[in-house]
């Protein structure tokens, strides 16, 4: 591995990133970036205003994305967030590093706040969501059905402030 780099992503990385997520389809990974299952669905997020794409890049490869989505209206303040790294690259850090980079960018846009929801049991992106300092602030109970664990899964909430609350 070559020292990583990270970016807000554009359309030169197209390619890069729709390889990245057919990977995540292939390792069955349970998460949004597998909904990217045709081109067009990666470019309508590449061409939406309120979505952002921040890699992790070793060399030109993809290896590590942040998504996120910014509210409109009375909810510009806030992003929703999701993050994958691909297989090859998990307990390195790569999570942490590329979504404390993205928080940042947004931070400097304007956002106030971070919000994502993670599967109750995805200890990982937990401790990695908590590592860039976000906070469980409560549980919806029940979301789906997973016929992997065979189980009605919960997702849990977790946030973050981006600038102090006085501001």
């Amino acid at each position: 591995m070559k020292s990583l780099s990270f970016q807000q992503a554009n359309a030169s990385h197209f390619d890069a990133i729709y390889k990245f997520c057919q990977l995540l389809i292939i390792e069955k990974a349970r998460m949004s970036f597998t909904d990217v299952t045709s081109e067009a669905i990666l470019w309508s997020w590449m061409e939406d205003s309120q979505v952002q794409l921040y890699i992790a890049l070793d060399g030109d490869v993809v290896v590590g994305m942040l998504k996120t989505k910014r509210g409109i209206g009375d909810q510009f303040h806030a992003v929703q967030i999701a993050c994958a790294v691909d297989a090859n690259y998990r307990n390195l850090n790569v999570a942490t590093q590329v979504t404390l980079f993205g928080l940042e960018q947004e931070r400097q846009k304007g956002a106030r706040i971070a919000r994502t929801l993670i599967y109750d049991w995805n200890l990982a992106s937990i401790k990695t969501i908590e590592r860039c300092g976000f906070i469980c602030s409560g549980r919806i109970p029940m979301v789906h059905y997973d016929p992997i664990t065979g189980r009605a899964e919960d997702d849990l909430i977790y946030y973050k402030m981006l600038v102090k609350e006085d501001q």
